[in-house]
């Protein structure tokens, strides 16, 4: 409610992002409030762009992003194809590696919530008030050819939303933050980073912060974010030189060494 209420004191905003996992409930069990939420949007010329936790009927469970409002598609409703769902996923915290054999061996490899499906590699762009969107969730920032090969001609921003209370004060959300920043600088693309007490704030396209809240404090940080035209050679190409280099380099160095 605390995000609900912060979100009605920005209503002319054109785009409002809640965090990571900001609704802390399965979003089949909020049918009402999300559609209450989605006209609100609507009505103010918004959207509203959240984490949410959902479950299939087959018992699939996926960490995902939801977005209501001013979006392509159309009144609220409970399909799962229109949102973003998390591709890699947290060891342990969102699954568990060999989890047929080490489940059964210790009550704390069955935590809560660790049974989490990966949506695909690659998936649309969210998009928010015409605004085209690559998503990432959490610690996926870190991946830079998956949020390269998810960027389109389309794409406006990079967007990520993480739940950084894991962290605590340690350096870890700065870290966090860091990462982000190098992905604007490899894309050419500005990036909107969204945490419940982490590092919330945006960058311009080359990956300088141009707005920023301070941790561990209820804020909104309101700003505009102005989308660039053009490409990067790593937008282009990828990361294969880099692997070609470092064969190179093995290799010259074993020639030399056995000289």
């Amino acid at each position: 409610m605390k995000y609900t209420d912060l979100s009605r004191e920005n209503w002319d905003a054109d785009i409002i992002i809640w965090p990571e996992a900001a609704i802390p409930a399965m979003e089949f069990e909020l049918p009402s409030f999300l559609s209450n939420l989605d006209s609100a949007a609507k009505m103010n010329d918004s959207a509203i762009i959240t984490g949410v936790i959902n479950k299939t009927e087959t018992d699939q469970y996926y960490n995902s992003i939801l977005v209501v409002g001013q979006t392509p598609y159309g009144d609220y409703e409970m399909d799962l194809d229109e949102r973003y769902h998390k591709h890699h996923l947290l060891p342990f915290g969102e699954f568990v590696p060999f989890g047929d054999i080490l489940r059964p061996i210790a009550p704390f490899f069955n935590l809560p919530m660790s049974s989490f499906s990966r949506g695909a590699y690659v998936q649309p762009n969210i998009v928010a008030n015409g605004m085209h969107m690559v998503a990432a969730l959490c610690y996926e920032i870190i991946f830079g050819e998956q949020v390269r090969q998810n960027v389109t001609s389309e794409t406006d921003y990079l967007l990520t939303l993480s739940n950084d209370a894991w962290f605590g004060r340690s350096i870890g959300p700065l870290q966090h933050m860091e990462i982000a920043r190098m992905r604007a600088l490899e894309l050419g693309l500005p990036l909107i980073r969204s945490t419940n007490n982490g590092v919330t704030a945006v960058t311009d396209h080359r990956g300088a912060i141009t707005a920023e809240l301070p941790q561990f404090e209820t804020a909104v940080l309101r700003t505009d974010v102005t989308p660039t035209d053009g490409t990067t050679w790593y937008r282009e190409v990828g990361t294969w030189p880099l692997y070609i280099w470092v064969t190179f380099c093995l290799a010259f160095g074993f020639i030399r060494r056995k000289a």
